[in-house]
Parts: structure tokens; C-alpha cells; sequence
């Protein structure tokens, strides 16, 4: 009988290669039996997930997602895009201690790309993005950001979720209803180039506080 499904490893995720051919209700089937049949073997490890070998609409992907998180523990922080796979992969172990903090609750999608202003990146998901956002840039996410690079543009999370980034000097956070500006009356000190340093926003007692990227802010 042949594999409709495909599960391989590789560090910090899993590769699931998927039948082109076949209906895709049998594919979501035989995943979810795989899934369930390999669940002690998975445990409840973190992983990224890579679907490759046929395309996938956006219903198809979240219904592999629900399959296999209802049928097993594993935790599942992020989709790789297949084209930016092995690109994408080189980043996931300087990645996992940033996305287990905060993206516990935060499925995310990984884009390699530079948001110029003027441009947006929009998605219902949490979003790692693999480059930097430019003054008047926007990234609108459902979900936790994590920017690997400069974020001096905009950025929009979900409630209660939290907005990260390599180097942190916004122009404009938004999560949830709440919003945070840079004061305006600070002036940059252009003569000394700052060390940078990974830092998280987050929203506590009714406003945006910023500190540093590790489980002690974020908790």
C-alpha cells in the first residue's frame, strides 16, 4: 500500500511529504493515524512543521495542523513554506528559545523577506520574520511577532500576544486594543551606535512595557 504520508526529521521540526496525487480527505486521514500511532515517540516536543510534495490551500494546511495537534502532544510553533525550507531551517535553533516563550498559544508562519515603507505583511497566524521592517513598514499578525532584525516600522499583535524583535526602535506597536509610541521628545543619538539587543514588548496593567527577550520578562 503506498505511504500517502511521509513523516522525517530534521533539527527542531518535522518534514511531512505529502501524496500529490491522492484525495486530499485521504491524506488527512492516513496523517492523523500516523500522528496518533507515532504519539509516544513524539512526546510533547516543540517543533516546526514543513509540509512539502503537493499544494496546499490555506483550509487544507489548518485542517494537517488540527489533525495532528488532536492526535498528539506535540506543540507545534511555527509552518516553514517549502521554497524557504532549507533556508528557513538554519534559523530554527537560534529561534527556539525565543519561540517557546512566546509563541506557547501562537502557531507562526516564517518569511524571509525586507519590509520597505509602504509595504504590509498581513496574516491571521503569528509571524518570525527573517529580515527587518523599515520606517513606515507594517506587519498585522493575529498572532505573536518575532522579527530577526531591526523592527523601526509598525507592527500590530493579537490580544494578549507579544511583539519581539532583534533590535526594537518602532515607530508604532499595537496588541490588542492597546497602543505605544516612542516618546517623541527623545532624541536619537546618532554619534554612538547602540549594542543591540533582543527585546519583547508585552502588555501589563493596561499598557505596552519593553524589556529584554527571555522567559523572566515574558512570564
Amino acid at each position: 500500500m503506498k505511504n500517502l504520508v511521509i513523516v522525517k526529521s530534521f533539527p527542531n521540526g518535522l518534514r511531512i511529504t505529502l501524496d500529490r496525487e491522492a484525495p486530499f480527505l485521504e491524506v488527512l486521514k492516513e496523517a492523523a493515524e500516523k500522528f496518533r500511532e507515532s504519539g509516544k515517540f513524539f512526546k510533547d516536543a516543540k517543533v516546526a512543521l514543513s509540509f512539502e510534495g503537493r499544494e496546499l490551500g490555506e483550509e487544507e494546511e489548518n485542517s494537517l495542523v488540527e489533525a495532528i495537534q488532536n492526535n498528539s502532544d506535540l506543540q507545534i510553533l511555527c509552518i516553514i513554506n517549502e521554497e524557504e525550507s532549507e533556508r528557513s531551517r538554519r534559523y530554527l535553533g537560534i529561534l527556539q528559545e525565543p519561540m517557546e516563550a512566546i509563541s506557547d498559544n501562537s502557531l507562526c508562519r516564517i518569511y524571509r523577506m525586507h519590509i520597505s515603507e509602504g509595504e504590509v505583511l498581513e496574516s491571521d497566524r503569528g509571524v518570525i520574520l527573517l529580515g527587518s521592517v523599515d520606517p513606515g513598514g507594517l506587519i498585522v499578525s493575529g498572532g505573536d511577532i518575532i522579527v530577526c532584525g531591526t523592527l523601526a516600522g509598525e507592527a500590530v499583535a493579537g490580544e494578549g500576544r507579544y511583539i519581539a524583535a532583534f533590535e526594537l526602535i518602532p515607530g508604532h506597536l499595537r496588541i490588542g486594543g492597546i497602543d505605544y509610541s516612542p516618546d517623541k521628545d527623545e532624541k536619537p543619538r546618532w554619534f554612538v551606535k547602540p549594542k543591540m539587543e533582543p527585546k519583547c514588548a508585552r502588555v501589563a496593567e493596561g499598557k505596552i512595557i519593553i524589556g529584554p527577550l527571555d522567559r523572566s520578562f515574558v512570564y
